[in-house]
């Protein structure tokens, strides 16, 4: 989550602490799921390019290790991930578009919170964890499943508290106006 991320970003690209171990370790070497949410490597992207560090530059340009399966998770209103990985970002990890799947989800619908429900959201996010925790084949258990009605009831209630957001600010402008 968020920046850790990025570190487990580098310790998974080649020449980073689990790709060395893994070289010397043969019989452990099989396929790893990376699971992000409100991943910051975008932002650390925009920061490294910018720096003019000389250890800045290898940070996020190595490709990752081949055997990665990635899980990326954002929310709309995240502004630590600011939206799906960045184009140039996939590319730089090396691994096949079929091996990196995001997902946007929703959490509250606000920029201020958002970042920090990811844990939270027993409908969208904890399901998709747990699949992805399992190899990414079928969920290990039924509770563990994304359920239509739990979805469809995370919607309404954001909806509806996105909605009273709206009518206290309106709320406010009004009354301040007059």
């Amino acid at each position: 989550h968020s920046w850790g991320s990025v570190v487990a970003y580098e310790g998974l690209s080649k020449g980073g602490e689990v790709s060395l171990f893994l070289s010397q370790n043969p019989l452990l070497q099989k396929q790893i799921t990376l699971a992000t949410l409100g991943a910051g490597l975008n932002r650390v992207r925009i920061m490294v390019e910018g720096s003019r560090s000389p250890h800045a530059k290898p940070r996020l340009t190595r490709p990752l290790i081949p055997s990665i399966l990635w899980l990326n998770l954002y929310s709309r209103y995240d502004p630590v991930c600011a939206g799906r990985l960045d184009p140039e970002l996939k590319a730089m990890s090396g691994l096949p578009d079929a091996s990196i799947t995001e997902r946007r989800v929703i959490n509250l619908d606000d920029p201020i919170n958002d970042h920090g429900a990811y844990w939270n959201n027993t409908e969208l996010v904890v399901p998709r964890l747990v699949r992805a925790i399992n190899g990414g084949n079928a969920y290990p258990f039924p509770e563990a499943t994304l359920q239509p009605r739990m979805v469809q009831h995370r919607l309404t209630t954001v909806a509806k508290i996105a909605t009273l957001r709206l009518l206290f600010s309106f709320t406010s402008i009004a009354n301040a106006i007059a």
